[in-house]
C-alpha cells in the first residue's frame, strides 16, 4: 500500500495500518495493547515534534476521524461493480509521508487503536449509501481487533462488510487467537481478506491458517505483468492456491489495460486501482474504458479469439501463436481442414506445451507404422517409421501411456537415435485417441534434459484428446 500526498493522486492507504504499539510512551501517554515489535521514533526525531504529531493525532480524533474516500473493484467476470474499499485521508499537517505514517505515528504514541476505530466508524457511518449488492472493504489491523474501542465501532450485523487485514504485523498470541477473533466476526456476516499479499512479509501458510474469503494482490506483484513471466508465474500460482482454500483474489494497484488484460487471463477475479477508478468521497462506478477493456477480453475467451483460416497452399508458409493457450488451440483445432493445416499448428501445440518442437503422426491402417502429417512448408508424404523397430513408441500406442524419453536415460536406442538426428534431448509420446481407436502419435521435442512437469503431461493429453477428432475427420477427407 502506498502512502497519499497532495501531490499525487491518491493511491492505497488503508483505514489501519502495524499495529505495532510500545507497552509505554516517553510522555506518559496510556499504551492500548502492547505488541512484541515496537515503532521506533524516526532518529533526530525531537520532542518538540513528537508532541506535534500527538497534538495532530488528537486532533484528528478529536474531529471524528480521518476523511473517507471509497475505491471501486471491479468483478473480471461480471464486469460490475461489486465492492469499494474505505480509505482513510488525513490533513496537511506535521505528520509526512501519507496515511501509513499517520497510523504509525499514532501506535508509535500509544492512539493506534483510537484513530483505526475512529476511521472504521467514518467508514461505516456511509455503509447504507453503497450501491445494492455491493460489500464495502474496512481495513482493520489484526492487533486491534479485540480492543474496546475498535469492538464498539463494529455493528452487531456486519453483512456486506469484509475487515481487510494488513499484513504488514501481526497481533500478539499467534495466528491461533486472530483466527478465533475472525471467526467470531465471521459469525456476524462479515467476511474477510488478507492485504497486501505478495509483498517479502507475506506467508502462505498464515493465509491458509486465517482461511480469507479473499486475498488481495499487492500492487508491486501486480503493476508491469503484462510484460512478466515470472509475476505471470507468481499470480498464477497465488490464484490456484485461491481457489483451493476457497477464495477469491482482487489485484491492487492496476493502473494499465495491459495489466488489467493480463490479470483476466490468469483468472484474478477482481481488479482495483486507477485504471479501474480514482478514491471518491462518493460510491462511482468503474471507468468505462476498464469495462470495455473486460468485456472485449472476456468475449475473446467466450468465442474464441477470431483469425483468417490458415490456407492450404503449399507455398504459403502458415504461421502459429506461440502464445497461444489450450482454448485458442481449440479454436484453431476447430477450423482445420486438411492434413497441412493440422500441421501447421504443430508449433502452437509446442508452444502450449512448453516445447520446442512438436509433430503429429498418423498410424497406418494395419496398425504396424506411423509417417507424419505433411508440413505446409512441403507437404509431400513423410518417411515411415515401423513400429517393430521403435520398441518405445510401440509401447505407448499400445498401452495409451504417455511416456517422457530423456536422452541417454534407460530406453531403446533407437529412440535416442532420432532425437540425437533432430538435435533434441528429451521428448513425450502421446497417443491420439477418437472413437476409443488409436489413429495417431503426438511427440514433443525440447532441447535440453529438463524434466516434462505433471502439468506438462495433464495438457499434453489434453491437447490429444482434442486432435483426435479433428485427425479422424481430415483422414476421410
Amino acid at each position: 500500500m502506498s502512502s497519499a500526498t497532495a501531490a499525487i493522486p491518491p493511491s492505497r492507504g488503508g483505514l489501519a495500518r502495524r499495529a505495532t504499539d510500545p507497552p509505554t510512551d516517553p510522555a506518559g501517554v496510556p499504551v492500548e495493547n502492547p505488541p512484541s515489535v515496537t515503532v521506533t521514533v524516526t532518529s533526530g526525531t525531537t520532542e518538540a515534534v513528537r508532541r506535534a504529531h500527538l497534538s495532530a493525532v488528537r486532533q484528528v480524533i478529536a474531529d471524528g476521524g480521518p476523511r473517507i474516500v471509497f475505491q471501486p473493484q471491479l468483478s473480471l467476470s461480471r464486469l460490475v461493480v461489486d465492492g469499494y474499499e474505505a480509505l482513510a485521508r488525513f490533513p496537511e499537517g506535521p505528520i509526512v509521508g501519507g496515511t501509513e505514517e499517520w497510523f504509525a505515528r499514532a501506535r508509535a504514541l500509544g492512539l493506534g487503536a483510537a484513530l483505526e476505530a475512529k476511521a472504521l466508524l467514518q467508514a461505516l457511518h456511509r455503509r447504507h449509501e453503497r450501491p445494492t449488492g455491493t460489500l464495502l472493504a474496512v481495513n482493520l489491523s489484526p492487533g486491534v481487533l479485540a480492543s474496546p474501542a475498535v469492538a464498539a465501532a463494529l455493528p452487531d450485523d456486519l453483512t456486506g462488510i469484509e475487515i481487510e487485514l494488513t499484513e504488514h504485523e501481526w497481533a500478539p498470541g499467534g495466528v491461533s487467537r486472530l483466527r478465533r477473533q475472525l471467526d467470531q466476526l465471521r459469525e456476524r456476516g462479515a467476511r474477510v481478506a488478507i492485504d497486501d499479499v505478495g509483498v517479502a512479509h507475506s506467508g502462505l501458510r498464515r493465509v491458509m491458517e486465517l482461511a480469507p474469503d479473499r486475498i488481495k494482490l499487492d500492487k508491486h506483484l501486480v503493476q508491469g505483468v503484462a510484460a512478466s513471466t515470472a509475476q505471470t508465474a507468481l499470480i498464477r500460482a497465488v490464484v490456484d492456491f485461491a481457489e483451493h482454500i476457497d477464495a477469491t483474489v482482487c489485484a491492487e494497484g492496476v493502473e494499465n489495460v495491459d495489466d488489467l488484460e493480463a490479470l483476466a487471463e490468469l483468472d484474478v477475479g477482481h481488479a482495483q486501482g486507477w485504471m479501474i477508478g480514482l478514491p471518491e468521497p462518493d460510491f462511482h462506478g468503474a471507468d468505462p474504458i476498464a469495462v470495455a477493456s473486460g468485456r472485449e477480453s472476456l468475449t475473446r475467451m467466450l468465442v474464441g479469439r477470431q483469425r483468417p483460416t490458415p490456407t492450404p497452399l503449399p507455398e504459403a508458409r502458415i504461421t502459429y501463436d506461440a502464445t497461444a493457450g489450450v482454448e485458442e488451440l481449440l479454436v484453431q483445432l476447430t477450423r482445420v481442414t486438411s492434413l497441412v493445416e493440422l500441421g501447421a499448428l504443430a508449433g502452437t501445440c509446442a508452444g502450449v506445451l512448453g516445447g520446442d518442437h512438436l509433430m503429429v503422426s498418423v498410424l497406418t491402417e494395419d496398425g504396424t507404422a506411423i509417417r507424419a502429417v505433411p508440413a505446409p512448408i512441403d507437404p509431400r508424404p513423410s518417411r515411415l517409421f515401423t513400429l517393430a523397430d521403435f520398441p518405445i513408441t510401440r509401447r505407448c500406442l499400445e498401452t495409451r501411456a504417455v511416456i517422457p524419453i530423456y536422452l541417454g536415460s534407460d530406453g531403446d536406442v533407437s529412440e535416442w537415435q532420432v532425437l540425437s538426428r533432430l538435435g533434441y534431448e528429451s521428448a513425450l509420446l502421446v497417443p491420439v485417441i477418437s472413437r476409443d481407436q488409436v489413429i495417431g502419435l503426438l511427440e514433443c521435442y525440447r532441447k535440453g534434459l529438463v524434466p516434462w512437469s505433471r502439468r506438462q503431461i495433464r495438457s499434453a493429453r489434453t491437447i490429444a484428446a482434442m486432435l483426435g477428432p479433428v485427425l479422424d475427420v481430415t483422414l476421410t477427407l
